[in-house]
């Protein structure tokens, strides 16, 4: 399964201790230049591989840039060279954005829900991961969606 990462997913993940649980749903992850850039200096598992855009690509991201960051952008024009399967974003609207394109999208909390289903972390930690999140990081969940993920991981458990 080809996935391309956007930076918030991977910056979150790093907040609360969680880049690992990437490395246990997906054997690769690709990532824009820009991407690499807006990480800074976290430490990224192996699994994470930094691919360019094509010249192509650098000329339709930079007319659209201004709707979106430059890392939303490339990390959906990236997944569309690549045939991506799955596209890594929370912002709301890169991922109307990328499900235009025929993209599968799956943001963090998704992320967590997905692990906690295949028992790679435990639903009651992976909530409390994602209260961590809110409460401690600044993101930004809509309450109705906090419930219902909430909700969607006590029956897992």
């Amino acid at each position: 399964m080809k996935v391309v990462s956007n930076t918030s997913p991977l910056i979150f993940l790093s907040n609360v201790g969680s880049l690992d649980l990437l490395l246990s749903c997906f054997d690769k992850i690709y990532i824009p230049n820009t991407v690499k850039q807006e990480l800074g200096n976290i430490d990224l598992p192996k699994t994470i591989e930094v691919q360019s855009i094509s010249e192509a690509g650098k000329a339709s991201v930079a007319k659209q840039h201004g709707a979106l960051h430059l890392g939303e952008l490339e990390a959906i024009q990236l997944a569309s060279e690549i045939n991506a399967d799955l596209v890594l974003l929370d912002d709301l609207l890169a991922r109307k954005r990328a499900t235009k394109l025929n993209i599968d999208v799956m943001g963090t909390l998704g992320l967590f829900i997905l692990s906690a289903r295949k028992k790679y972390i435990s639903p009651k930690l992976a909530a409390e991961k994602i209260d961590t999140l809110v409460n401690e990081h600044d993101m930004f969940v809509a309450t109705y969606l906090l419930q219902n993920i909430k909700q969607e991981l006590q029956s897992l458990e």
